[in-house]
């Protein structure tokens, strides 16, 4: 609503309610008149029957009547006599009354009273304000209520435009360190037993879900707005070996009490994810069942049948699945197991490009062949193509081990649809808000990561 149709709303109201008070202000006004009226007319009666009597009364000092000129009384508003004369403190009425006789008759006596109210304003027409002095007050009042109006315009604005304006940077800014520090870290690797980065015989990075939810085929379902990231847990257990062999989907395995490796069960608890994998190159994902003296109780995370001698490698892991829900319009996280959580609401665009070295893929050894040439972007449907290495049920494609980079597009838009206008250079879902002043674009960063340990060796 503009500020005019304020103004001429107010005004039509400040209109009726201006002639509902002056009604008002009548009535009373009415009433007050009809009391003194019916006051002055009574304490006049009074005095007729006195003077009528001829009696001394306390409201009077004549004796036995006789012809007397005019006299003035005042009187109080309980009509106690108050003085003579002139009024005194308290007077609320003056009565004026004569006695004579009627002009060539000694017989007819004249008596007259006359009882009106004495205090200002107690009747008169200046007990209130008029019609014009009110509207005109009134007036002058919606003049100043519409400045003021005007004025707090620009702080509403505010109010509205700022705190939102905040809100979408701060959930940009969320999202931007969750990928950037999980980025950073993917591809860390053990560094007590069979040190070395993850990119030794597995993608530490790749653009489908991994973990218990993972389809069988996730592997050659490469998506843009997908991504997963590997790497070493550092606040979880301890790296160490098996002392008897994984087969099976829920194995129950030894550890072995090397450095590091404190018992009882090397600072592992239920429902860790741990990694597992030997110097053949072949890997699987286990979640902790629960533990015991030195033995982990594992469950599979994908549909796997890897048997792992004893001598394997375990290691505490991180995974870190982020993708975009459009129908939810969310960044949303998954852990591997069952956690599948919103990151950030109103995001509007996730793009992931991966870059590495050119030339031909190969499945890496435990001493990978160096690669040389330039980084070159890697499209999608090279990641899905083969060659395949892996194991069985867990393949992945070759060229997955080439990536050393990963570029990041994340656009976050307001969640108030008010503030959202048409143009699509600045937002990525339009809304109704007209114009380009006070409304909330949507936020964009983009970033390239070169994770420390996916780099070229």
């Amino acid at each position: 609503m503009g500020l005019i149709e304020v103004v001429i709303a107010v005004g039509l109201l400040v209109t009726l309610a201006a002639g509902v008070a002056h009604l008002f202000a009548l009535s009373a006004r009415s009433l007050v008149r009809a009391r003194h009226r019916t006051s002055s007319l009574l304490l006049a009666v009074d005095k007729l029957e006195q003077l009528r009597a001829g009696v001394r009364t306390p409201r009077t000092a004549m004796g036995p009547l006789e012809t007397r000129g005019a006299r003035i009384e005042h009187l109080d508003i309980d009509g106690r006599l108050t003085g003579r004369g002139r009024p005194r403190s308290g007077s609320m009425y003056a009565r004026v009354w004569s006695v004579g006789a009627v002009p060539g008759s000694n017989d007819v006596l004249v008596m007259w009273v006359t009882v009106a109210p004495i205090r200002p304003g107690a009747g008169g027409r200046n007990a209130g304000f008029s019609l014009l002095e009110t509207v005109m007050a009134l007036a002058l009042t919606l003049l100043v209520l519409g400045a003021l109006f005007e004025l707090a315009r620009p702080a509403a604005f505010l109010n509205q435009f700022l705190p939102e304006t905040a809100n979408v940077q701060q959930r940009l800014r969320h999202a931007f360190d969750r990928l950037h520090t999980d980025l950073l870290a993917a591809g860390r690797g053990t560094v007590l037993v069979s040190p070395g980065p993850l990119g030794r015989f597995l993608p530490p990075v790749v653009p489908y879900r991994l973990g218990l939810r993972a389809a069988a085929w996730e592997h050659r379902r490469a998506r843009p707005s997908a991504l997963t990231t590997l790497s070493v847990s550092r606040t979880s257990g301890s790296e160490t070996t098996i002392l008897s062999p994984i087969a099976g989907p829920a194995p129950v395995v030894r550890l072995d009490p090397g450095p590091g490796c404190a018992p009882p069960v090397c600072g592992y608890g239920a429902r860790d994810l741990v990694l597992v994998f030997d110097e053949h190159g072949a890997w699987e994902l286990f979640r902790v069942r629960g533990t015991g003296a030195m033995t982990l109780a594992l469950e599979r995370a994908h549909a796997t049948a890897t048997v792992f001698a004893p001598c394997a490698v375990v290691a505490p892991i991180e995974l870190h699945h982020y993708y975009a829900d459009t129908e939810r319009v969310q960044l949303r996280h998954y852990d591997g197991w069952q956690g599948d959580f919103p990151l950030v609401d109103d995001l509007v665009d996730l793009q992931f490009r991966f870059f590495g070295d050119a030339g031909a893929p190969g499945c890496q050894g435990p001493a990978p062949p160096a690669v040389g040439g330039p980084r070159v972007e890697i499209g999608l449907a090279e990641l899905t193509d083969g060659p395949w290495c892996g194991p069985a049920g867990l393949p992945f494609d070759a060229d997955l081990l080439r990536i050393r980079a990963v570029a990041v597009d994340l656009r976050v838009q307001s969640a108030v649809e008010e503030l959202r206008g048409a143009d699509p250079r600045f937002f990525a879902r339009p809304g109704p808000a007209p114009g380009e002043r006070g409304l909330v674009p949507a936020y964009a960063v983009s970033c390239t990561v070169a994770p420390r340990n996916m780099s070229r060796r």
